[in-house]
């Protein structure tokens, strides 16, 4: 329960005993409490100073004597903080109301201020400053007007006042009674300066001599006279005090107006001129009287705002001719008691005047205590005649018989939106006559059409694009209004005026050619159109029907065009073929209107063929064979023309679309070797050599591409083939191409370009027919001379992404060769970018993905950097006859499944360390730099990158005296002790081999066994330990990825582990399938050790990037881009 001594606590000391001085004197008038659950709500009326009276509210937690909440209506609850001494008798008045003991203490409490009121005397009370709010705050405070410094300040007891005179005075700090001085009141101030939201600025309109005044009374209760409106602004502006007369006296603060006189002052700023202003006028210049200082006028541009600010008001103003003394605005129109009617040979218009006054927006119109605003609007174009006649000091206007059409006709159905207006019927003769138009059309030049247009009244016509006004019989009534509409719709149809020759004009082949085709059909609408002679013979003819003629003779696809169109004309009208121009001009001037589809589909054809304008012109089309099957499928899509294939043609397009129907006999020998996939790629390998063309199979990896080159080979030999063939492959694939030839094809002879020079030499000189010859990429860059007079039935490149970068020199060595045929065995035709197809294929059919500078504008940059669907469709349509590409997942049903997971390893200590300190140099190297300096430290970034990888692997690849140990190597470990324990054989792929030896060491401390595989292993010898590990019970295959991503089968391993992720996930693929493969009878885990929140983990959302685009070549799907540039870069490491 709240007590006395628990209030003192919460209260000043001396806000306490003025509390207990006011509730001992009987000030809590009234109080009621609401119970509110456990909270207590006490509502009281407390006596204040002089006869006013305070509403205070407490809001009380009972069981935990708390205060939660206050509020008191008086100045001092408002202006300082801490409760009120009103609030402290209420909670006094609520403690002691049960308990009358406690209130004697109360009062002893309160015998100073007894005493000290004592002293006041009768005149101390005579001496209130007059405004009870004043007094509140300045009893709160504790200074009474007219006290001595004695009796300011509470009485204290004989024993206290003993002590201060004994010890030194406390002075204040300096600075401190300057700082409080606002909260005091001098005698010299006077309380009835400072007033609030009382003062008023009183507006008095007046109107006299065509202007407007306005002049302003201000005070609160009496009102005077403003004498100098620019002296009440520098008032306001100083805040200074100025007395106006006995009733008015005040600060010129703003807030001491009312909100609206705050805003009348705020007009008089915008209108008041400048202080230069000011002074120009308020001298004598040309007999111009200075302006008085204590009136405002108004001008049209502060009309509307002036009346804004007296809406809703009623105010005071004198116009001339009204008694009205006191105002109102109202928006309603005025009674004008319009009346036109017939006079002499026109007419008269009158109304009522009223004395009006224009802003930019409304009239006004004052007039028995009203004033009426209408908007201008409401008059449209009939606003500048119903001024004139309001301004006019005739009695109405008078209207011309000529000119009483145009008033009839235009002006008056305007004003009678706005006011009623009668008319004497017998000015309907007086309406316009209703005329005719005429417009007569000329092609006096090429590229000019001229108009000359006529308004038609029975037998007189008139021009309307010059200024002819008056009528030839003086009897016709023209309709201005009908010529002008008229005039207007057709001088919208050309865009030039020639006022000499009074006719419009058009200049240009391409406005000729649409108001020919598109707007003379309009300006038909508009009235009667004759054309001249001239004009008629330039025709507008629709596109000929072209019919174009395909046939193959030997490696030459011909094309023959024929049309009603000269092929000079033909040929120049394509040439110059623009998809937005809808025509083509011929020479005689006519136009050819373009049919686009047709138009499409033949230049779509002839730019793919890349036919020049002087080949067309020579009516003799010829294209490489190759070009057969993108042609037709872009003709099977194109409409608007006549396609005449002939039986050539017909018979190689149903060839390369039946290869599972062909008359192919497959080897005995391979019959129930191959499956049916494989068969099918046999076929398929038949045709395109049937067909002389090269291909790039691109099954998946395992699914025995290499067997299905061995049969096509076998089959071509047994068919009498003398030619020898060239199979070209990775080194350590070179002596595997041997043993599956000698294992699948025993009838097959091969042989192995090895040893010297001269060897090499030796053995290619002295090669049977029919031959086949396997060397290997690195040898034949070094051998490229000893092939220059070679020529061979079919050359094999086996990994053909070897020559993803065409210009370097193992690159031009396999393409020098001169081959019948040309193979290309990959799983992974794209790898990183569009270029490495197109290199393939310069070497499979140069010439068939164009040059490299057109490939790369037409196909590359539009798919690889604005992600073009149509350029991805088109190179799609014109490769996939040529890339047989087949999953596991669609051919092997009995090939077990692949489960591939993702391990996170969390880097810590040193290791997270190293590998942090190793990024911030990164960034810093690719943050200093712009694009443009990014290609010189290219090779540094590269470096960085590579070691950020190796510290995911294990630190100790960078130092050499690096012991604190590595968190993947720990994981790996842990995982290879499970497996072998658990009977599993596994492939361990890395790319570092210094890695390899790191975990092979520790494999030696825990006794598992393995096998090692890297670029230095010999090539027989990877042989026999391939052989060795499917047979013997060897536990792991410690392989380095780039030396045995290819050409191994080892299924005797059902799981695989890449301790670190590459860029390319093909290459990962291909270590992988070396288990997955055909032979597999177990399911093979796929582990992949990632670093968490690394470097390996973008590579792995990379890997995703490509992956995508080589799906997407060859399957059609979306495109995304792959950009790996400086700012890709910094993406890499943007949360690092």
């Amino acid at each position: 329960m709240l007590t006395e001594a628990k209030l003192r606590k919460k209260v000043y000391d001396a806000t306490y005993k003025r509390g207990s001085r006011l509730y001992n004197a009987g000030g809590v008038l009234e109080m009621e409490e609401t119970d509110q659950g456990k909270r207590i709500l006490i509502r009281s009326r407390v006596q204040g100073s002089g006869n006013r009276t305070y509403q205070v509210e407490l809001l009380m937690d009972e069981s935990e004597d708390k205060i939660l909440d206050y509020d008191c209506e008086c100045p001092a609850n408002s202006s300082f903080s801490g409760m009120c001494k009103h609030c402290v008798a209420t909670l006094l008045s609520l403690i002691h109301q049960n308990e009358p003991e406690c209130r004697q203490k109360c009062l002893d409490d309160a015998l100073p201020f007894s005493v000290y009121e004592s002293r006041r005397g009768p005149d101390r009370d005579a001496k209130t400053s007059g405004n009870p709010e004043l007094d509140e705050l300045l009893h709160a405070l504790g200074v009474f007007k007219g006290s001595d410094m004695v009796q300011r300040t509470e009485p204290m007891t004989p024993v206290l006042q003993r002590k201060q005179v004994s010890e030194k005075k406390l002075e204040s700090t300096p600075g401190l009674q300057e700082l409080l001085r606002p909260y005091l009141l001098s005698d010299s101030q006077n309380p009835m300066k400072q007033v609030k939201g009382e003062v008023i600025l009183e507006p008095h309109l007046s109107y006299i001599g065509d202007q407007l005044r306005v002049t302003f009374k201000i005070g609160i209760t009496q009102k005077y006279v403003l004498k100098d409106l620019r002296e009440l602004l520098n008032r306001v502006a100083a805040e200074s005090n100025y007395q106006y007369g006995k009733k008015l006296e005040f600060v010129h603060r703003e807030e001491a107006f009312t909100e609206k006189s705050r805003q009348w002052l705020a007009f008089i700023r915008r209108l008041m001129p400048s202080e230069q202003s000011y002074r120009y006028h308020t001298s004598y210049y040309y007999g111009y009287q200075m302006r008085k200082e204590n009136e405002l006028e108004i001008d049209k541009s502060h009309m509307d705002e002036l009346m804004e600010l007296l809406e809703g008001e009623v105010f005071y103003g004198s116009f001339l001719g009204c008694q009205a003394e006191v105002w109102a605005i109202k928006d309603e129109m005025p009674d004008f008691g319009a009346v036109l009617k017939k006079k002499a040979d026109g007419a008269i218009f009158t109304m009522r005047r009223y004395i009006h006054m224009e802003g930019e927006k409304y009239l006004y119109f004052p007039k028995e205590g009203m004033i009426r605003r209408v908007d201008k609007a409401l008059f449209g174009k009939a606003l500048g005649f119903f001024c004139l006649v309001e301004d006019s000091t005739q009695n109405g206007c008078n209207i011309s018989g000529r000119d009483l059409p145009i008033v009839l006709e235009e002006i008056l159905p305007e004003l009678k939106k706005a006011i009623p207006v009668k008319m004497q019927t017998a000015l309907e003769a007086f309406l316009p006559d209703t005329p005719e138009f005429q417009f007569y059309l000329d092609m006096p030049q090429r590229d000019l059409i001229v108009c000359k247009g006529y308004a038609l009244y029975g037998e007189e016509r008139y021009p309307i694009f010059s200024g002819q006004e008056q009528s030839l019989s003086g009897k016709t009534k023209r309709s201005w209004k009908e010529e002008r509409q008229t005039r207007e719709r057709a001088a919208a149809f050309f865009t030039a005026y020639d006022k000499a020759m009074g006719e419009m004009a058009l200049n240009g082949e391409k406005d000729c050619y649409e108001f020919l085709t598109e707007k003379l059909s309009q300006l038909k609408e508009v009235g009667e159109v004759f054309i001249s002679d001239k004009m008629k013979a330039v025709k507008i003819r629709p596109l000929p029907q072209i019919n174009v003629g395909l046939s193959v003779a030997g490696n030459l696809l011909n094309l023959t065009l024929d049309t009603e169109l000269p092929m000079t004309e033909l040929a120049e009208l394509l040439s110059k073929y623009d998809r937005k121009k809808k025509y083509y001009r011929l020479k005689n001037g006519e136009f050819i209107q373009y049919d686009q589809e047709s138009l499409n589909s033949v230049s779509d054809m002839l730019k793919a063929l890349q036919v020049s304008e002087k080949t067309l012109k020579s009516g003799e089309i010829e294209a490489p064979r190759y070009r057969a099957l993108y042609l037709d499928e872009q003709l099977k899509e194109k409409q608007g023309i006549s396609v005449d294939r002939e039986r050539s043609y017909k018979s190689l397009i149903r060839n390369m679309k039946s290869v599972e129907d062909s008359d192919f006999e497959l080897p005995d020998s391979l019959k129930k070797v191959l499956r049916g996939y494989q068969k099918k790629g046999f076929f398929w390998l038949k045709t395109l050599c049937q067909n002389s063309f090269g291909g790039i199979l691109a099954d998946d990896m395992g699914l025995g591409k290499t067997l299905q080159v061995i049969a096509f080979l076998l089959s071509s030999f047994e068919e009498g083939e003398t030619k020898r063939s060239l199979i070209i492959s990775p080194a350590s694939l070179v002596y595997n191409w041997e043993s599956e030839i000698r294992r699948f094809a025993p009838a097959l002879p091969v042989r192995v370009l090895a040893g010297s020079v001269e060897e090499r030499t030796e053995i290619l000189k002295n090669s049977r027919p029919g031959e086949i010859l396997v060397t290997s990429y690195e040898t034949m860059r070094r051998d490229q001379e000893l092939y220059k007079e070679e020529d061979f039935f079919c050359e094999v490149i086996d990994e053909a992404q070897y020559i993803k970068n065409a210009g370097t020199k193992g690159a031009r060595a396999v393409k020098s060769v001169s081959a019948q045929m040309k193979l290309a065995l990959t799983g992974t035709p794209v790898e990183n970018r569009l270029s490495e197809l197109w290199s393939i294929f310069d070497y499979l059919m140069p010439g068939f993905l164009y040059s490299y500078e057109h490939f790369k504008k037409t196909f590359e940059a539009p798919i690889m950097k604005k992600e073009n669907e149509e350029a991805m469709a088109d190179l799609q349509k014109m490769i996939r006859p040529f890339i047989l590409r087949r999953l596991k997942k669609e051919v092997l049903s009995d090939l077990p499944d692949k489960i591939e997971k993702c391990i996170p390893i969390p880097l810590a200590g040193e290791q997270k360390k190293l590998y942090d300190a190793h990024v911030q140099r990164l960034k810093f190297m690719l943050e200093s730099g712009s694009n443009e300096e990014f290609g010189s430290i290219r090779m540094q970034v590269l470096a960085e990158l590579t070691r950020l990888r190796q510290l995911c692997c294990d630190p100790e690849l960078i130092y050499q005296d690096y012991n604190e140990g590595a968190a993947k190597v720990e994981l790996c470990m842990e995982l290879l002790n499970n497996a072998v324990n658990g009977g599993h054989k596994i492939l361990l792929f890395s790319q570092f081999t210094s890695m390899l030896n790191i975990l092979e060491k520790r494999m030696d401390e825990e006794g598992i066994s393995y096998y090692s595989l890297t670029g230095s292993t010999p090539k027989k010898e990877r042989m026999e330990l391939m052989q060795k590990f499917n047979q013997d019970e060897t536990s792991v295959f410690c392989i380095s990825l780039k030396a045995g991503g290819t050409g191994l089968n080892l299924t005797g391993a059902d799981m695989v582990i890449h301790y670190d992720p590459w860029w390319n996930v093909a290459a990962e693929n291909q270590a992988t399938d070396r288990a997955h493969r055909i032979g597999q009878k177990r399911v093979v885990t796929v582990y992949k050790l990632v670093a968490e929140h690394t470097i390996e983990e973008k590579v792995l959302e990379l890997q995703q990037k490509k992956k995508e685009l080589a799906d997407q070549v060859l399957s059609g799907e979306e495109m995304g881009s792959i950009l790996f540039d400086r700012e890709e870069l910094l993406k890499l490491f943007q949360d690092q």
